[in-house]
């Protein structure tokens, strides 16, 4: 099994409780966001589920649906002098 050891830095000091608290507040703002925005809009759209689901995996109407579509007028990397 994993045993837990607090994380020290090379000098031997030990991080306070609330710095783990902040990194795992920041990290699971992220990681949380998608999948609650995801229950938000199934919640939200009308349907059964089979219909709710078919209707947000869907691109939006209006929006770019090939990659040349996405890429139109923006400049060729090959003229770019990188």
């Amino acid at each position: 099994m994993v045993e837990y050891e607090p994380l020290t830095s090379n000098r031997g000091h030990r991080y306070p409780g609330w710095a783990y608290g902040l990194g795992w507040g920041l990290t699971l703002s992220s990681v949380l966001m998608m999948p609650l925005w995801a229950v938000l809009n199934l919640w939200r759209t009308k349907g059964s589920l089979r219909q709710r689901l078919s209707v947000l995996c869907r691109p939006v109407e209006g929006t770019a649906s090939t990659l040349q579509e996405f890429t139109a007028g923006l400049p060729d990397p090959d003229d770019m002098n990188l």
